[in-house]
C-alpha cells in the first residue's frame, strides 16, 4: 500500500512542466505590453527597441559560454596539475636545498608554485596584435583562479605524502619534500 501512495519523481513532471510554461507566457506577454510602453516612450521605434534587446541577449549568451570555456580550461589543468609528469617538472624547475634545519633538505615555497602554474598554464602565446585581446577574452588571469590551483597542487602532494609543512618566510608557507 506504501509503494502505491508513495509520490515518485515522474507524478511531479506533468505539473512542474506546466507551472513553466505558465509561468514563461505570463513573463512574455508581461514583456510585450513592457515593450509596448517603452516603444511609445522612446523617439525610435520597436524595431530599434528589437535590434536592442537581441544584442543584449547575444552578448549574454557569448558571456555564458565564455565563462563555460574557462571553468572547463580551470577544469583541465587542475587535473593536469596532479600528475606526476607535472611535479617532476615543477620539482625539476623549483626545488632547492636549505640548510635551516640541522640536515639539508629539499624545499619550495608557495609562491614557487603560484609561479609554476602562471608561467606554465596562464601564459598568452600572442604580442600585442588582434590574436592577443582576442586571446585574452578566453585567458585565464584571475588571482583567484590561481590561488585555488595551487591548493589543489600542494594538497595533492601533502595527500600523497611527498612533503611536510614547514616554517613560513614573510607570509609565505615552506614545504619540505620528504626524503
Amino acid at each position: 500500500m506504501i509503494a502505491l501512495y508513495k509520490p515518485q519523481k515522474i507524478n511531479f513532471l506533468f505539473p512542474s512542466v506546466m507551472a513553466v510554461l505558465l509561468l514563461s507566457v505570463n513573463i512574455i506577454s508581461t514583456l510585450n505590453t513592457i515593450k509596448s510602453k517603452i516603444a511609445t516612450i522612446l523617439p525610435f521605434g520597436t524595431q530599434s527597441l528589437n535590434i536592442i534587446l537581441f544584442s543584449i541577449l547575444l552578448i549574454s549568451i557569448f558571456d555564458i559560454l565564455i565563462k563555460r570555456h574557462k571553468f572547463l580550461k580551470i577544469q583541465r589543468v587542475s587535473h593536469e596539475i596532479i600528475s606526476s609528469r607535472v611535479i617532476k617538472e615543477f620539482h625539476d624547475r623549483y626545488v632547492r636545498e636549505s640548510t635551516e634545519y640541522y640536515r639539508s633538505k629539499h624545499v619550495f615555497t608557495e609562491s614557487d608554485v603560484s609561479d609554476f602554474i602562471r608561467s606554465n598554464y596562464f601564459r598568452r602565446r600572442y604580442r600585442k596584435s588582434l590574436a592577443y585581446y582576442i586571446e585574452g577574452l578566453f585567458a585565464i588571469n584571475s588571482y583567484k583562479s590561481s590561488n585555488n590551483l595551487r591548493d589543489i597542487f600542494i594538497n595533492n602532494l601533502i595527500v600523497k605524502k611527498l612533503i611536510d609543512i614547514g616554517g613560513s618566510k614573510a607570509l609565505d608557507r615552506e614545504f619540505y619534500i620528504r626524503n
